[in-house]
């Protein structure tokens, strides 16, 4: 069994890039029980970008398309763009060519939940909605987990963080490199999962 999720109305909104074409920027939304733009009733939500080459890893010509975002994505693409890291992203997910390079990247930027929401495995929601969108075909998903409650985060924190997000069965997240890299997660071509009822509980398929 997974989480419940009948008490939050999940919803997605996509938007492109006016400036990047190639770009689209996505918010995740978990509302309390039903559909509504009222701010007090997000539960949490999440931050993304969809960015496309389709000539494999990004390279100088898509550093625009990283900049325009945050530092975040800045630091996403220096370890996209970096020759070793992407040995050993294709490692990670089991690629085992070079031409099977993805040629889409799912950066998770942002994810929020309020307190009072938290221990519902929200988050990992969040994240399952923005893959099952966007997270398939030839799509790397990057994030960097990190907590967001405070502005002096120890490293046990986001190591903390980032062993929950591991636990997540349909994301199978990889960490990228514990010692350097701390909080760095991919995953890839994720298949689309369906939500299967049976009586009061919800479950995962992928068929």
């Amino acid at each position: 069994m997974d989480d419940k999720i009948e008490d939050f109305f999940i919803s997605t909104r996509v938007q492109r890039d006016h400036n990047f074409p190639e770009m689209l920027s996505l918010l995740v939304t978990a509302n309390y029980g039903e559909e509504t733009d009222e701010p007090d009733c997000v539960g949490g939500h999440l931050i993304a970008s969809l960015i496309t080459t389709l000539t494999g890893y990004p390279d100088e010509d898509h550093f625009g398309l990283f900049d325009s975002q945050s530092g975040h994505a800045v630091d996403a693409y220096e370890i996209l763009t970096n020759e070793k890291q992407q040995a050993q992203i294709r490692q990670l997910v089991g690629q085992h060519v070079q031409r099977e390079d993805p040629e889409a990247y799912l950066l998770i930027s942002d994810i929020k939940v309020k307190p009072e929401c938290r221990g519902n495995r929200l988050a990992l929601r969040l994240m399952r909605e923005a893959v099952n969108i966007f997270g398939y075909f030839d799509t790397l998903t990057i994030l960097r987990a990190h907590p967001t409650t405070n502005d002096d985060v120890t490293i046990d924190e986001v190591r903390k963080l980032t062993d929950y997000y591991l636990t997540d069965p349909y994301l199978q997240f990889k960490e990228l490199d514990r010692e350097h890299y701390a909080g760095w997660l991919v995953t890839r071509d994720r298949e689309p999962y369906f939500i299967e009822n049976y009586g009061d509980e919800c479950y995962y398929s992928k068929t």
